[in-house]
């Protein structure tokens, strides 16, 4: 089954080797990709070695990374949305130091196709009207933004530990990816997993990090997120009760909140979300996994 595939970061070490006349200082920089060939919603490690002083620079599908610097090098995680198609891509890399050297690498990124299912839902239309009104749209994204940025100018190594864990246990209503017609109206692609269970159930923290939001908000209710170092981000909606506040350290296992069905929801479940920065990623990545280079 493809949810229990995992054969991204682990299989695949692609080490490049960047010394030449183009060299940077006294040293030989190095740049290491854990994958070459994703799916949509997969990731993969970037590593450059390289002293602190060095300015790196990297960018996929038009955006530029956001790294981090700890254990001697620059690190980041690096998504391929599911609204990226099949092809190949170029992931650069630039390395320029005080003195004036610089180093442009080039890596092919082959991107293979996947498909997802459509799922179509019904709630009261003054339901689905008022979760997904423009302004109510902006308004959440606002906040949303406002809590990474923070996250973001704060940068942290891995926060997490071991593996991650399930949040709450149930039977799986929606799956990563799934094309979703709100009252057979498009509502773009399910961006985690609906994981069904009694209103009050409690919800548990998937590994360590620190609260960033922790509010309600107009489509997915009450809503938690927890920031886990390394622009990594879970997210836990619909929720009947909040039990943490912005700015807190959870532990993996941490009372969250408990199960509901505010915002936009059916029935009582949870939502649950992985993100690498505002691209969402397949949870199954993550769930049951440690997550390492």
């Amino acid at each position: 089954m493809i949810k229990k595939a995992f054969y991204l970061f682990i299989l695949v070490s692609l080490v490049v080797n960047l010394y030449s006349v183009s060299e940077v200082g006294a040293y030989r920089p190095e740049v290491a990709i854990s994958a070459s060939t994703l799916r949509p919603g997969d990731f993969f490690w970037l590593k450059v070695s390289a002293p602190p002083e060095v300015k790196v620079k990297a960018r996929l599908l038009g955006s530029e990374l956001l790294l981090h610097y700890y254990d001697n090098a620059f690190w980041s995680l690096v998504p391929v949305s599911y609204w990226t198609g099949p092809g190949t891509y170029v992931l650069t890399v630039e390395l320029t130091n005080n003195t004036g050297g610089y180093i442009r690498k080039e890596l092919p990124i082959q991107v293979v196709a996947r498909s997802f299912p459509e799922q179509r839902i019904r709630v009261p239309e003054t339901v689905r009207k008022k979760a997904l009104a423009p302004e109510n749209v902006d308004m959440d994204k606002v906040k949303i933004q406002k809590a990474r940025k923070i996250a973001e100018q704060n940068p942290h190594p891995p926060l997490w530990k071991d593996k991650f864990i399930w949040p709450v246990r149930g039977r799986i209503t929606t799956d990563f990816g799934f094309v979703r017609y709100v009252n057979d109206m498009a509502n773009g692609r399910h961006s985690g997993l609906d994981i069904a269970a009694p209103k009050g159930t409690p919800v548990a923290a998937v590994n360590c990090g620190r609260v960033i939001l922790a509010e309600e908000l107009h489509c997915t209710g009450l809503t938690v997120i927890v920031y886990h170092g390394l622009n990594l981000y879970s997210s836990y909606s619909h929720l009947s009760e909040i039990a943490v506040k912005a700015g807190e350290e959870v532990q993996s296992g941490s009372l969250i909140g408990k199960v509901g069905a505010t915002g936009l929801a059916t029935g009582p479940h949870l939502h649950l979300t992985f993100k690498i920065g505002d691209t969402a990623v397949d949870p199954y990545l993550f769930l049951e996994r440690e997550l390492s280079y």
